[in-house]
């Protein structure tokens, strides 16, 4: 196991706040996504400069909490809507699955969902 040192920041509520729903949306632990974005960002000889995104691309293919969260909402109201045919999505053993692209077109109005 490598070594670890203890690191204590202060951060302005808001960034703290980014940090919590990242973590939350992700499973990943804040150390693992402050150790990320130290890795990523910073090397060596110089700092990198600019914007950097802690948000992980959903899955094309995202579960109930996933899609839930990917939209923010509470899991019983996406399987509702799944169930009532009003959001793009299909029960495989019991089981939702959801496209990204199709929640995607779903949110934009491009796409009409079949009823199951």
């Amino acid at each position: 196991m490598q070594a670890t040192k203890p690191l204590y920041v202060r951060l302005p509520s808001t960034d703290a706040d980014r940090l919590d729903a990242v973590a939350a949306a992700t499973g990943k632990s804040k150390r693992r996504l402050v150790s990320e974005a130290v890795r990523d960002h910073l090397d060596d000889d110089k700092l990198t400069v600019g914007r950097i995104a802690l948000r992980e691309n959903p899955a094309e293919v995202m579960t109930l909490a996933e899609a839930a969260a990917f939209l923010r909402l509470d899991e019983s109201a996406v399987e509702q809507s799944a169930t009532q045919g009003e959001l793009p999505g299909r029960c495989i053993a019991g089981e939702w699955r959801f496209a990204h692209a199709a929640l995607l077109a779903w949110l934009a109005g491009t796409s009409s969902v079949p009823r199951q």
